[in-house]
């Protein structure tokens, strides 16, 4: 069968998700390759293989970018796994956020903490649009697995890295900066700053709004975290006001978060008397970019 009759079979009706198999199967580029190769022919085993994963993808409510093993990102292809967080459009507000902040900065002793990493997109896509700026990055989360996504996605992005500049760090939260205080290597002496895209959606918005394939397949911890979205944003605040009491260098800490808008106003009344909650970034009506400052 060649390409040409096997996209225009009727019975499969999403024709963009099967050029994206195609491209994934037969090791094609994009979807120019396959305009150019109507009449190839697509061997028997990759026609089973293809229609597998369209299935996987239509009928069973896979994301396509766990079939794929890898999604495109603030121009940058990115492996991710059913161990992280598949990456929303509004995340690159963060990043221009972050890069946008990075270049107010004179010196190249910044450092980057990025809280719950999952596959690597907030920190490096800022080192590697700013790596004169970063002394050092750090990179946590949780799970074992993210963050061997994350190691993967360092190698194959960043041309020869150098092992010195990052660290990569199991842990919730900061907790891993309480016991750093003797570590001089990823501990900030000037500019830190901590980039913390950390779940946000209230549980029964979650179970009401979000699609079938993000309530399924990805990982629930990524989304979820009490009944207003914020508890995790609690935390994280009161562990840098420990961590401003212990080390006076973060209080310069300057910190990038992402929330919905009501959810700004809820964090402002409870933190008024400690922090500058700045709106730098807006995805639709919906969604802000907070840079949050010590007051």
């Amino acid at each position: 069968m060649t390409i040409f009759d096997f996209l225009k079979d009727p019975s499969r009706t999403n024709k963009h998700v099967l050029e994206l198999l195609l491209c994934h199967h037969l090791w094609f580029s994009w979807k120019d390759d396959i305009l150019r190769s109507y009449d190839t022919t697509v061997a028997h085993d990759k026609e089973t293989a293809i229609l597998k994963d369209y299935h996987r993808h239509m009928d069973d409510k896979e994301p396509l970018e766990y079939i794929l093993w890898h999604v495109t990102f603030f121009e940058r292809d990115f492996v991710v796994t059913p161990a992280t967080l598949i990456p929303r459009p509004e995340t690159e507000y963060m990043i221009q956020a972050v890069i946008d902040h990075a270049h107010t900065l004179t010196t190249s002793q910044a450092y980057l903490y990025d809280i719950g990493t999952w596959c690597g997109i907030l920190w490096i896509s800022n080192f590697l649009e700013c790596p004169q700026v970063y002394k050092n990055v750090v990179c946590c989360d949780l799970s074992p697995d993210a963050l061997e996504v994350a190691k993967k996605n360092l190698t194959r992005l960043v041309d020869s890295p150098d092992q010195q500049k990052f660290a990569f760090v199991q842990s919730s939260l900061i907790d891993f900066l309480k016991v750093w205080k003797t570590t001089t290597n990823f501990q900030a002496t000037e500019h830190p700053i901590f980039v913390a895209n950390l779940p946000y959606i209230p549980d029964d918005t979650f179970a009401q709004d979000a699609d079938e394939s993000a309530q399924k397949r990805e990982p629930l911890m990524a989304f979820l975290w009490g009944n207003d979205g914020l508890d995790l944003y609690r935390i994280f605040l009161d562990d840098i006001a420990w961590l401003v009491s212990d080390a006076p260098v973060y209080q310069q800490s300057v910190l990038f978060l992402e929330m919905m808008t009501r959810q700004v106003e809820i964090l402002r009344e409870a933190y008024d008397a400690s922090r500058i909650f700045e709106e730098v970034k807006t995805f639709h009506s919906n969604i802000r970019i907070v840079k949050a400052t010590l007051r």
